[in-house]
């Protein structure tokens, strides 16, 4: 856990920015998502400086390594316990079982973190820290259950991130070890590369419904997952689930390869 908690802080220091990116789309009420980015980047830089592409950056490695220290962390020891027998440990019911079960911890776990995140990102207004907006949820969203907004979208998100992440990872390795040969980083480059593909096809709609319900409300009411589904439906048809796709997928391919590569050095190195 400790492994896949520093790999996760290490990768998101370096795509933070392209994550701000990536959340402003998706909040931002232009239906021209597909022509925004230069814009939207020159706007940033300009009327709150480049150092605005790291806001939320300390409550952003808190969650990282919350999130995918669980993730990543519990879902070798989990498939070999869930296996029958340590032959089985390499099926595909298994590893969908174990990713869903690691990926799970790490929404319960994560979502306080992911909540604050997305509203520092969102925010464009005078900086303010990680306690600021803690105290808002708390004094006017329902207390602690304030934190768990988007709970829905964040647990369905995991598990579908889970599997995709961990179960092609899984599978593209053994099969381009058997096909070709490789070993090592490259061995891992290429399984990585592949799988951050499957994840932006696959999660890019449930990510978008976690960032609005997220986000507060004029009135402080709660949204269900099904009527935030329904509301971009109805503003951006079904595009609208897909905004701010190329940015996640610019931040998730190489996500995906510095994160699952520093995590195996990490444990194959024994630091910890």
């Amino acid at each position: 856990i400790a492994c896949a908690a520093l790999a996760a802080v290490f990768t998101i220091t370096w795509l933070h920015p392209i994550d701000v990116v990536k959340t402003r789309i998706q909040i931002t009420k232009s239906d021209k998502c597909n022509t925004t980015y230069a814009s939207l980047i020159r706007s940033i830089a300009s009327k709150e400086g480049w150092t605005s592409f790291y806001r939320g950056i300390t409550v952003a490695w808190i969650a990282e390594a919350v999130y995918y220290g669980l993730q990543l962390g519990l879902y070798e020891p989990l498939k070999q316990s869930l296996a029958s027998q340590p032959s089985k440990a390499g099926g595909l019911s298994t590893k969908l079982l174990a990713a869903a079960v690691s990926g799970s911890f790490g929404a319960i776990t994560g979502n306080p973190f992911v909540v604050l995140r997305t509203r520092m990102v969102a925010n464009q207004g005078k900086r303010r820290g990680m306690a600021s907006f803690a105290n808002d949820v708390l004094r006017d969203e329902g207390g602690l259950l304030g934190f768990y907004q988007g709970f829905a979208a964040m647990f369905l998100r995991c598990i579908v991130l889970s599997a995709a992440k961990m179960v092609t990872y899984d599978t593209c390795k053994t099969f381009i070890q058997d096909r070709f040969l490789l070993e090592g980083v490259a061995l891992q480059f290429w399984s990585a590369f592949v799988t951050g593909f499957f994840i932006t096809g696959m999660v890019m709609p449930l990510d978008m419904i976690r960032t609005k319900m997220m986000l507060p409300t004029e009135n402080h009411q709660r949204t269900s997952l099904v009527d935030c589904a329904k509301g971009i439906y109805h503003h951006y048809g079904l595009g609208g689930f897909y905004r701010g796709a190329y940015a996640f997928w610019v931040r998730i391919a190489p996500k995906t390869c510095l994160q699952l590569i520093l995590f195996e050095h990490l444990r194959e190195s024994n630091y910890f």
